[in-house]
This record gives C-alpha cells, structure tokens and sequence, in this order.
C-alpha cells in the first residue's frame, strides 16, 4: 500500500522508492544465498530472483535520477525579452 501511495503522492516517493529498494534487494540477497546453498532451483525461483534484482536495479536507477534532478543547477537560463 505504501509503494501505491508513493505512485499516487509525490511528497511519498522517495520514501516508498527507498523502501521498495530495500525490499527488493532484500529478497535478492535472500534467493541467492538459497542458490549457493541449495544449488539450481526451479525455473519459477530464478525468474523470481530476476524479477526482484531488475526492480532492485530500476528503484536505485529512478533514485538515482531523481537526486541528480533534484540538486541540479539549470545548465542554460534562457530569459526571452519583454515585449
């Protein structure tokens, strides 16, 4: 629900990209540690454990690209003539 919220709110975004991350990448870390243990696992596992490292890798991408966006300076400040 909160990652909805964050869709829905922008002042939630951040908070809920932040925690997708963290969910995701947990997931991740849980999925391959199971595969070094346990070895090769069902087809269902791995396309699991591609799904949650792309949306891992997608939260911290759009992260990323809103921080830079965020305290960017205007690289060209074009001011047209009153009329």
């Amino acid at each position: 629900a909160y990652w909805i919220f964050g869709v829905i709110r922008k002042e939630a975004w951040k908070g809920a990209t932040i925690s997708n991350i963290l969910f995701m990448g947990g997931l991740a870390f849980g999925r391959i540690i199971s595969l070094i243990i346990d070895g090769i696992p069902s087809n269902a596992f791995l396309i699991g454990l591609t799904v949650e490292i792309l949306a891992l890798i997608w939260g911290i991408y759009n992260l990323k690209t809103y921080i830079i966006q965020e305290n960017s300076i205007p690289v060209l400040d074009i001011r047209y003539p009153e009329e």
